[in-house]
């Protein structure tokens, strides 16, 4: 009788650890990605989902940073939940509630001194390991420079977003000139940069080949690094981080497009009534999305406004699609649905309309995915070309 009780409560136990997410979990890296990585790591150990919340633990590495958990400059810790496999389960868009307490006990620590904020989530089954990621609009929350001189000339590497780029800048006193491009588009298709330096703060205008403003970049300059926000003439805003050693605040080498090693072996192909247009500034390699289908990310810049009217249907939509193709130019097979196209999500044929129709300097990323289901690597290792439409 004794052997039958001690068996129903180890089934017992072991069914309450199956159940309520009480499993331990590790962190993918103890490195945070993004610009709060210069700052904080995430403290290694097990960690546990308890009633689908997770307390992490974070370590301030280094001094700087935001001062406080200002929403006008967006500090904040990101966490998604991942299955075995690395796919998201659930992600910080529309799962973590935090306070914004926890923040300020974060942005206040010593250096070697920890706090932790606890993330609340929908869904949690299934989690084996979690992300940590940040954001920071160091738009006005900057952290302070420890540079005593920073006239003279500085070359650096960076990305706007995810469009990666080459910087010139010459900074004399309060005034700063330069140059820079989208990596992308090489040095033939240089941007006009004019501006002004208040102690490390630089605001910069940029302007086209014809002299036309199509936004700024105003940032901190400190410890050959500048960082902040391009600002598009729409008001769009996009963090920017370029560093003279070509590496970003989480330690990792920027994907700038003139090294060899980080190229994209993919060519993009626009419509013919998009060239001269449309740039592309940004294009991933193909790779398995999260669902098992085959994917690219794709960055557009608007170079001149499109007139739609005879390119949208009746009902004002429409839609860029997209096909993989080989060296030969040939349809990859193995990744086209029965569709026949690579579709961008954009599910009411507005958003990539309204993107043709805004002002010059405007920008869009979409990611087109095959939606073919199994083993896609061979496929994804034949595509060479991009190839897109436009279809109403």
């Amino acid at each position: 009788m004794k052997k039958f009780k001690l068996f129903v409560m180890s089934v017992l136990v072991i069914s309450l650890a199956a159940c309520g997410n009480g499993g331990k979990i590790n962190p993918t890296s103890k490195k945070v990605n993004g610009p709060l990585g210069k700052f904080f790591e995430v403290v290694e150990r097990d960690y546990k989902i308890n009633d689908n919340e997770l307390s992490v633990e974070f370590k301030r590495i280094a001094e700087g940073g935001p001062t406080n958990a200002s929403w006008s400059t967006h500090p904040t810790f990101l966490v998604e939940l991942q299955d075995e496999d690395g796919n998201a389960i659930s992600t910080e868009n529309t799962d973590v509630v935090f306070t914004k307490e926890q923040l300020e006990s974060i942005f206040s620590l010593g250096v070697d001194e920890t706090a932790s904020i606890t993330f609340k989530f929908k869904k949690t089954e299934g989690t084996t390991r979690f992300k940590v990621s940040s954001k920071w609009d160091a738009d006005s929350d900057l952290p302070s420079s420890n540079d005593s001189d920073i006239n003279g000339a500085h070359d650096m590497h960076g990305a706007v977003e995810n469009y990666p780029i080459t910087m010139h800048l010459e900074i004399d006193g309060n005034s700063v000139k330069g140059s820079y491009y989208y990596d992308k588009q090489g040095a033939n298709a240089k941007l006009k940069l004019v501006g002004t330096n208040e102690d490390g703060l630089l605001d910069i205008n940029e302007t086209d080949s014809n002299g036309t403003p199509t936004g700024h970049f105003k940032g901190k300059f400190s410890n050959k690094t500048f960082m902040g926000m391009f600002i598009t003439n729409q008001g769009k805003k996009m963090p920017f981080e370029l560093s003279e050693d070509g590496v970003s605040g989480d330690g990792t080498a920027f994907n700038s497009l003139n090294d060899n090693e980080a190229k994209t072996s993919i060519e993009v192909i626009l419509p013919s009534a998009l060239r001269g247009k449309v740039e592309v500034a940004y294009c991933s390699d193909v790779t398995e999305g999260k669902y098992g289908y085959p994917e690219v990310e794709i960055g557009f810049k608007l170079l001149q406004t499109v007139n739609t009217s005879s390119l949208a249907s009746s009902y004002g939509q429409l839609w860029i699609v997209g096909v993989g193709l080989d060296e030969q130019g040939r349809n990859v097979k193995e990744l086209l649905p029965n569709y026949e196209e690579w579709r961008s999500g954009d599910s009411d044929g507005k958003e990539f309309k309204e993107f043709l129709e805004s002002n010059p300097g405007e920008t869009i990323n979409l990611t087109f995915s095959g939606g073919k289901e199994g083993d896609v690597s061979e496929g994804i290792k034949k595509v060479a070309k991009f190839k897109l439409k436009l279809t109403n």
